[in-house]
C-alpha cells in the first residue's frame, strides 16, 4: 500500500471511541498537509509538457513486472496521495532506478500516522515534474543529480506493514507540489495511462535493444577456396520495443592452428523494434583447413552484444605445396637467420606472389617471420627453391619453431601448410633477474642482478636502462660500462646512478645492452 493501507471498515465502535478517532485523524491530517505541501485546489501552472512522462522509463529492471495493488482513485478518495499515485506489489530488496534525469532528494517521513511514506525520494525533472517513490528499504538523506537508470535504492516496507513501491507523479508550483491534470496525461512510463489499473501487471519491456540470432547462420557453400571471399548470412532479432541501429557486426572465427580471425561488416543497418534484419558478413579466411564461427558480436550505440553461434567451414588448399624446408641446425645470438623452401606449383598456370613467408615462434612465444625480398614467379607444375631471410636478429636462446608457410598477396598473408620444424639458437643471453631502486639525496640508484641464461660467456660493451620522466614528458637513460665476463648461468650485481631533481618521477620501461654493435633487449623483471 501507499501512504496508508486500504481504509478500515467500520467496526461498530462507540460514539466516544469514534469521536476520539476522528479527533486523532484530524490532528494527523494537519501534520500530513505541512511536509507534503498539499493544497486544497490545483493552481494554474505554466503549461507543463504533459508529453514528457510518456518518455520516462519504468523504475525497475528490464523484463520484470509488478501488479498494481492500489490505483489512483483509491488514493484520491481516501486522501492518501497528493498527485497521481499507484501502489505496486514489489518484494523487499527489489532495485529501484531513476526513471529519467533529474535531481533526487532523499528524505524520511516520520509523521505519527498509522502509515506514512517512510524512506522516500522525490526526483525532480526538467519542466517541474516530480516523481515520488516511497517505502524504500534504506534510509537516505540529502540530494544529488542522477541520470536515467541510476540506482536510487531498494523497495521495502518503511512506513507500512507490507513491502511495495508507492509511485506518485506531481508538478511543482513554486514551493508547492500539486496534482497534475489526469485528463491531460494520456501516457506515462511508455504506457497508456489506462494500463495502470488495479490488479494489472506493469511490465518493463521498453528497455534498451536486446539482440539475438533468429536462425542458424548460412553460407552458399561450406567449402571455400583459399583466397576466395565467402558471404555468411545471419538473421538478427530485436526483442525490444526500441529500434536498434548497428555500428558493426563481427564474426569471430577459430582456424586450423588455433588462430583467431575477425570478419566485420560496418554500417549494417538498423533492426526495427520487435523485428528482424538480414545481415551478410564477408569472410576472407587466410589458411587452408577447418574453420569455425564461434560467436557474433554486434556493436550498437547503446551496447555491445555477444551472441553464441556455430558454423563450420572448410578452406580448400591452394595449388601450392611445400616440397621441402631447409633450416640451419643452430644459429648464434646476434646472427642472421636464413632458410630455404621448395614450393611446388601443382596448377597448370604460373603463380605470382608478392612474397613467400615462413612464420614461427621464439622460445618466449614472440612471433618471428622470414620472407623473400621480392615478388616471386612460381612456374606451373614446377618445384622452385626460394631463400627467405628472418626479419628479427635472434636474441633468445633455445628452441625456435617454424609453424606455417604462406604467401603474401595484396598485403595479406595466406597460409598454405603448417610446419613442424625447429632449430636451436645458442650463445650468450643476458637478463635482469632482480631490480631495486632507491634515492640518496638528488641521486637515483638502481641495483640490477644480471644473469647470463645463455650457452656462452658474455662481456657486453655497455649496459643501458631507460624510462619516462614525469609521466612521459621526456625520457632518461642510465648507462655504465660492462661488468667482468659472465659465464653461462652465472649472475652479478651492478649499480647504475643518475641525478634526479626533487619531486621528479621516473617510470622505467626497458633494459638492454650493446654487444659488437648490436642492441639486445633485456626487458624488466616482472
Amino acid at each position: 500500500m501507499s501512504v496508508g493501507s486500504t481504509p478500515e471498515a467500520s467496526t461498530g465502535a462507540t460514539h466516544g471511541a469514534l469521536a476520539a478517532r476522528v479527533t486523532r485523524l484530524l490532528a494527523c491530517a494537519l501534520l500530513l498537509l505541512t511536509p507534503l505541501r498539499v493544497v486544497a485546489q490545483t493552481p494554474e501552472l505554466n503549461t507543463p509538457d504533459y508529453g514528457a512522462p510518456a518518455g520516462w522509463a519504468l523504475p525497475w529492471a528490464c523484463d520484470t513486472g509488478y501488479r498494481v495493488t492500489w490505483e489512483p482513485a483509491d488514493h484520491w478518495a481516501n486522501g492518501k496521495a497528493t498527485g497521481i499515485a499507484y501502489d505496486l506489489g514489489m518484494p523487499e530488496g527489489t532495485p529501484v532506478y531513476a526513471p529519467t534525469d533529474g535531481v533526487a532528494r532523499f528524505t524520511e517521513d516520520t509523521r505519527p500516522y498509522e502509515t506514512n511514506l517512510g524512506n522516500y525520494v522525490e526526483l525532480e525533472t526538467a519542466g517541474g515534474w516530480v516523481i515520488r517513490m516511497a517505502h524504500l528499504r534504506d534510509r537516505q538523506i540529502g540530494e544529488r543529480e542522477v541520470t536515467t537508470g541510476e540506482l536510487l535504492g531498494y523497495a521495502g516496507r518503511s512506513g507500512v506493514t507490507l513491502s511495495h513501491l508507492h509511485l506518485e507523479l506531481l508538478l511543482r508550483d513554486g514551493s508547492r507540489l500539486v496534482r497534475p491534470e489526469s485528463a491531460l496525461l494520456s501516457a506515462l512510463f511508455g504506457l497508456p495511462s489506462s494500463a495502470f489499473v488495479e490488479d494489472a501487471f506493469i511490465v518493463n519491456d521498453s528497455c534498451p535493444p536486446r539482440l539475438a540470432l533468429d536462425a542458424p547462420m548460412r553460407t552458399a557453400s561450406r567449402s571455400i577456396a583459399l583466397g576466395d571471399t565467402a558471404e555468411i548470412a545471419l538473421t538478427l532479432r530485436n526483442d525490444s520495443v526500441v529500434a536498434c541501429p548497428l555500428d558493426s557486426v563481427q564474426l569471430v572465427l577459430s582456424g586450423p592452428l588455433g588462430e583467431t580471425l575477425v570478419a566485420e561488416r560496418t554500417s549494417a543497418g538498423e533492426v526495427a523494434a520487435k523485428s528482424t534484419l538480414e545481415v551478410s558478413v564477408p569472410v576472407l579466411l587466410n589458411a587452408s583447413g577447418p574453420w569455425r564461427v564461434d560467436s557474433v558480436i554486434c556493436s550498437t550505440p547503446q551496447a555491445i552484444f555477444r551472441l553464441d553461434a556455430a558454423l563450420d567451414l572448410l578452406v580448400r588448399p591452394a595449388a601450392l605445396r611445400v616440397g621441402g624446408l631447409t633450416l640451419p641446425s643452430t644459429v648464434q645470438t646476434g646472427a642472421r637467420i636464413s632458410l630455404r623452401v621448395a614450393i611446388v606449383n601443382t596448377s597448370t598456370s604460373d603463380h605470382w606472389v608478392d612474397a613467400l613467408v615462413v612464420d614461427g615462434q621464439q622460445p618466449d612465444g614472440v612471433p618471428w617471420r622470414a620472407t623473400t625480398d621480392a615478388p616471386q614467379r612460381l612456374p606451373a607444375r614446377t618445384t622452385t627453391w626460394v631463400t627467405l631471410n628472418c626479419n628479427a636478429i635472434p636474441q633468445r636462446v633455445g628452441d625456435w619453431q617454424a609453424t606455417r608457410l604462406g604467401y603474401v598477396q595484396d598485403a595479406r598473408a595466406f597460409y598454405v601448410a603448417p610446419l613442424q620444424q625447429r632449430f636451436q639458437v645458442q650463445g650468450p643471453e643476458l637478463r635482469i633477474t632482480h631490480m631495486a631502486v632507491y634515492r640518496s639525496g638528488q641521486r637515483l640508484n638502481v641495483m640490477l642482478r644480471l644473469t647470463n641464461v645463455g650457452t656462452r660467456p658474455i662481456t657486453p660493451d655497455t649496459l643501458e636502462l631507460w624510462g619516462w620522466l614525469n609521466g612521459g614528458d621526456t625520457f632518461l637513460t642510465l648507462e655504465r660500462a660492462a661488468p667482468a665476463p659472465l659465464a653461462p648461468q652465472a649472475s652479478t650485481l651492478v649499480q647504475l646512478t643518475t641525478r634526479l631533481n626533487e619531486g621528479a618521477v621516473i617510470q622505467f620501461v626497458e633494459g638492454g645492452y650493446w654487444l659488437a654493435g648490436t642492441y639486445f633487449r633485456m626487458g624488466l623483471p616482472a
